[in-house]
């Protein structure tokens, strides 16, 4: 469901990101095993199984830089993504790689992240314009996502009810 084969395929393709770069695929998706078989003589890439909020907050919170891809299925995100992974990036304050095509995000519009194509090339290049810009110019992008999510806790989104059915 999350589109992970191009990273796969770009991750067995490319010895030089694998040396600078720690992946680590957080999770337990039906396709898991064939990805781990295929990625197996990395010692840079870890599979580890879903786990506890709290631990992945823990383990987000390591992180440089969190991914997430999308399907090319345009109809199906044309009013957006609601992704759950997304806003506990957001509020981590990790910048986001987002590989999709085209499809209105949160990354998009909080500019927390770099988007590019779900294809491995682009992917690629989205991962050398992270490796490229300081960590303090991460921390900004991270800190736009950690702003962006504030308006969606369960106050200020009962206040835009509120509103909303006040107008009515």
């Amino acid at each position: 469901a999350n589109a992970l084969e191009p990273i796969i395929e770009l991750l067995e393709n490319q010895n030089e990101l694998s040396q600078k770069i720690e992946f680590n695929f957080i999770g337990s998706g039906y396709l898991k095993e064939d990805f781990q078989n295929r990625l197996s003589k990395f010692e840079n890439v870890y599979f580890e199984e879903k786990m506890e909020r709290e631990d992945f907050i823990i383990k987000l919170l390591e992180s440089d830089v969190a991914f997430i891809s999308w399907m090319n299925l345009p109809g199906l995100y044309q009013y957006g993504v609601s992704a759950q992974k997304y806003y506990d990036y957001m509020a981590a304050g990790v910048p986001v790689l987002s590989a999709q095509n085209g499809i209105n995000d949160p990354v998009k519009q909080s500019n927390c992240g770099i988007i590019v194509e779900n294809k491995p090339e682009a992917i690629k290049k989205g991962i050398n314009q992270f490796l490229s810009i300081s960590e303090s110019e991460r921390n900004k992008m991270g800190g736009k996502g950690k702003a962006y999510v504030k308006a969606f806790t369960y106050e200020e989104l009962s206040k835009k009810y509120i509103q909303l059915f006040d107008r009515l």
